[in-house]
């Protein structure tokens, strides 16, 4: 189904696991694999727009 992330209250980096996907980020698209990683900033609107067989590990840092 669709990604109906909100934008974060908190800065994330997303690294993949497994899989493939494509995270959109603020409107520009960003390719991911396995074994990169990726930063989106507190309140910025992000979703992945295409994606298979996806695994992600989400670290989250408290906002100050």
């Amino acid at each position: 189904g669709p990604d109906r992330q909100q934008p974060p209250a908190h800065d994330e980096v997303y690294v993949v696991l497994e899989g493939s996907g494509v995270l959109e980020i603020e409107g520009a698209e960003h390719a991911l694999e396995v074994g990169q990683a990726i930063f989106v900033a507190a309140g910025a609107d992000h979703r992945f727009t295409a994606y298979e067989q996806l695994s992600v590990l989400v670290a989250f840092a408290k906002a100050r």
